[in-house]
């Protein structure tokens, strides 16, 4: 056997565990962002329940800053 093919598989399984590292870790960023939109959606829609069910007219409370913003 060469004796660059373990060289080669080494290198190519260092790229492989940095891509996986990075892509985790885009991951978790991503699910982070996802989870406090649905909270502040979740907080939002109770606040428009608790207006409607006590009764109070337009308009109705203002969502919370930056829930309708595009993340990019």
């Amino acid at each position: 056997m060469p004796e660059w093919i373990p060289e080669a598989l080494l290198a190519l399984i260092a790229a492989a565990c940095t891509w996986i590292v990075a892509r985790t870790a885009s991951l978790e960023r991503r699910i982070h962002a996802v989870e406090r939109r649905e909270r502040s959606l979740w907080l939002y829609c109770r606040t428009l329940i608790d207006h409607i069910y006590r009764g109070r007219g337009a308009p109705p409370p203002p969502p919370p800053a930056g829930l309708f913003k595009e993340d990019t």
